[in-house]
Parts: structure tokens; C-alpha cells; sequence
């Protein structure tokens, strides 16, 4: 499989086959009463590792669901292409090894959950038992509602039951549209607890967020979008270098009555600060190392796109 090669991307293992490879892709709409073309994808490319989990992030707009509906075929890239699994496009072995959740997925309120997922199950067109269902709904724990009609269910329940349906046919790769949007903090934590285990299980996971707690407490492998552009590709670590970390000193002294912060790029900077201050006899009120977090990142990102 021919490898990217892109002065953005981090260097991924490339012992480890990637099942997802999006190259060049580029998708412009036309928007307005006197239709202007907006170009809501700029030569995208990516990888998605196989065994990874994948955070696909940006902010609104950024262009992360026109990628997802044009790798699921629900709109079509006006240049550019992708594979899955090394064939070309979203081929019928693509569709039996994908599992899909939307943003917005919809529920129809007067079914159970168990029927919900037989009737989904049954357009899929593949071979899906009752122990595949009932195993879907223990996996995101809605084992105990799986009789109660979906109206009674609760926003986290209702998102929890989409991501069973993605998991019904045993997928190989699990992509998901904002799975943890609008779940309370307690939600989100069990969303992300379900997600381990289903990757623990060998389980490919590709979801895009603008929750970078999130992407940070799950992620392996980065995909950062802004303004139609893949900003960086590549692993988490790789985006966030240990030599990026920066040091911060409060103190305060006799004269005055407020404190005062000062940041030092380097340790030896820092420490030579630290030696002066004491010289001095100034009062230290904090020293830390500050690390590199994903929204130091995402807002450079955003910042230099604009």
C-alpha cells in the first residue's frame, strides 16, 4: 500500500497496516441565493492505523462530517480518493466491516431497544443473532433497559443505544460522528469507558470531537482539521513533544503587594530564575512544569488558519 508522505505528518509505525487511507480529498459546495462556491474540503489526507484509536478534531465548520459523509458515501469529493481495507472507496466489504454513529442519529420512541436494534440488524442485510444483540446492549450497558420503549430512555442511554447498533455486526473498524456531544460529565466518562473495551477487543476506532479531554484521554493517533485542511497527522504523542513543556514561577516581593508569573521556555532558564529570586530573598509562592496540552494546539492551530 503506497505510504504518505506530507511535511505535516508525523512519521506513523509503519509496521502497522493502515485500514483507512484518505489521499487528496476535495469537496466544494455552493451556498447562497446566487450560489458562491465554498470549498468545505482542501486536499485532505490521512491515515487511520489499524488497532488505533483515532481522535478526528477541529472546530465547527472545520470540515470533519463533510469528510465522514464522503468516506460513507452520502456525498461524493470532487477530486481526490480513499481506500478501506486496501480496496478502493466504501466498497460491500467496507459496509460489512464499518460501523457507523451519526451526529444526530434518530430513534423511533415506540420501539424497545432490543427491537430497535432487530430492526436496524435487518436492514443491514448481514447475518445478526439475538446473542449478537443482547451482547451489543450488555457491551454499552443497557442490558437491564433492553425491554423499555426508547421514549423512556435518557439522552446518554439514547446515545449508548446508537453505539450498540454500530456494534451489532461485529465491526472491524468503529467510526463515530461526536459520540459523546451533549452527554453530561458522567456520560461522557461511561462512553469513554465502553470505548476502551470495545478497542481492547482489537476494534478500530475513529471518531471525530471538539471535546479534547476526550481525544486526549483516548486518543493514540491525531487528525487535525482547520478551515477544510488537515492541520497535522499523526500520533498524539508526536503533536504534543516533551520538549514543548514550559515553566512557571509566581512570587512575590517585599516591595509589592500582588504577585507576579513568569513563564521560562527552557529547565536551565528556569532554574537560574529560581537562584536569583532566592538571592534576592523574594518569597516563591509556586514552581511548576507546565505540559502541552491539546488545546495549546488546537488554538495555535485555529490562529494561524484564520
Amino acid at each position: 500500500m503506497k505510504r504518505l508522505v506530507r511535511f505535516l505528518f508525523r512519521p506513523y509505525d509503519v509496521s502497522v497496516e493502515s485500514i483507512l487511507v484518505v489521499e487528496e480529498l476535495t469537496k466544494t459546495y455552493r451556498k447562497g441565493f446566487i450560489p458562491k462556491p465554498v470549498l468545505a474540503l482542501d486536499r485532505a489526507s490521512f491515515e487511520v492505523r489499524k488497532g488505533s484509536v483515532t481522535g478526528f478534531i477541529g472546530a465547527n465548520g472545520a470540515g470533519k462530517t463533510t469528510t465522514l459523509r464522503c468516506l460513507l458515501n452520502f456525498t461524493h469529493a470532487d477530486s481526490g480518493k480513499f481506500s478501506f481495507f486496501g480496496d478502493q472507496g466504501f466498497s460491500m466489504e467496507a459496509r460489512r466491516r464499518v460501523g457507523y454513529l451519526p451526529e444526530h442519529p434518530y430513534f423511533y420512541g415506540y420501539l424497545t431497544g432490543t427491537e430497535f436494534l432487530n430492526f436496524y440488524s435487518g436492514l443491514s442485510g448481514q447475518k445478526i443473532s439475538q446473542a449478537d444483540i443482547q451482547n451489543a446492549l450488555k457491551t454499552v450497558r443497557l442490558d437491564f433497559a433492553a425491554d423499555r420503549p426508547l421514549s423512556g430512555y435518557s439522552k446518554g442511554m439514547l446515545q449508548r443505544v446508537g453505539l450498540a447498533q454500530a456494534l451489532i455486526h461485529r465491526p472491524d473498524l468503529l467510526i463515530l460522528d461526536e459520540p459523546m456531544s451533549g452527554l453530561d460529565p458522567d456520560g461522557r466518562l461511561l462512553v469513554r469507558q465502553i470505548l476502551k473495551e470495545v478497542s481492547s477487543k482489537g476494534v478500530t476506532l475513529f471518531f471525530s470531537t471538539h471535546l479534547l479531554d476526550d481525544a486526549e484521554n483516548l486518543c493514540e493517533d491525531l487528525v487535525l482539521m482547520a478551515h477544510g485542511k488537515v492541520k497535522y497527522a499523526g500520533t498524539l504523542k508526536g503533536a504534543l513533544p516533551p520538549t514543548s513543556v514550559k515553566y512557571v514561577v509566581e512570587y512575590q516581593t517585599p516591595e509589592e503587594s500582588v504577585s507576579q508569573i513568569q513563564e521560562c521556555e527552557t529547565l536551565q532558564e528556569f532554574n537560574e530564575l529560581l537562584k536569583a529570586l532566592v538571592g534576592r530573598g523574594v518569597q516563591i509562592l509556586e514552581a511548576r512544569s507546565v505540559k502541552p496540552k491539546l488545546e495549546d494546539l488546537f488554538r495555535k492551530t485555529n490562529q494561524e488558519s484564520k
